[in-house]
């Protein structure tokens, strides 16, 4: 990026100064919102494909945060469950420590029994055990974890030279 002024007054200066530094936040804004934008693909497709064991209700958004600042979101019940994966049988996402979000450790605990039951429809690997007052009732090992948010960030990671380049093509 070049500036060029003539330095015949210091006010030509000061303009051609903050005429750059406004165009140089519209860049980075766009920057950012575009590498949100690709982490929301990400983790929606992750999210929607996940293999989970109940009601998949996970609602994705992006929340700006201020001036080149942009939040991917992921909300529902059903979040934790299947972005870290449940079970014994199923490994552990990279990122269960950092959280305590180890199988068994979050939620009612039951991801460190062999199997448990739970209510509602069911899921992938969702067994149908019987019908009660309370609905029915479906057995499960768990699900793996599906790293939609953990894919989205890593994505985003190694997008942000590209995206940069491009949008500040040859300046």
């Amino acid at each position: 990026m070049k500036i060029s002024v003539k330095l015949d007054t210091l006010d030509d200066a000061i303009k051609a100064v903050r005429e750059l530094r406004q165009s140089l936040r519209g860049k980075a804004d766009k920057i950012a919102r575009r590498l949100a934008e690709m982490g929301l693909g990400v983790a929606s497709v992750k999210f929607a494909v996940a293999a989970y064991d109940g009601e998949n209700d996970a609602s994705l958004s992006i929340k700006a945060e201020g001036p080149g600042q942009y939040t991917v979101q992921a909300s529902g019940e059903s979040v934790l469950f299947i972005e870290f994966g449940t079970g014994i049988y199923n490994p552990e996402h990279p990122l269960a420590n950092e959280f305590a979000m180890k199988h068994g450790e979050y939620g009612q605990g039951k991801g460190k029994n062999r199997s448990w039951g739970y209510y509602g429809k069911p899921g992938t690997n969702g067994k149908y055990l019987k019908t009660t007052e309370k609905g029915d009732v479906y057995i499960t090992k768990g699900n793996p974890p599906a790293m939609a948010m953990y894919q989205a960030g890593r994505e985003i990671e190694d997008a942000v030279l590209s995206v940069v380049r491009e949008v500040l093509g040859n300046d």
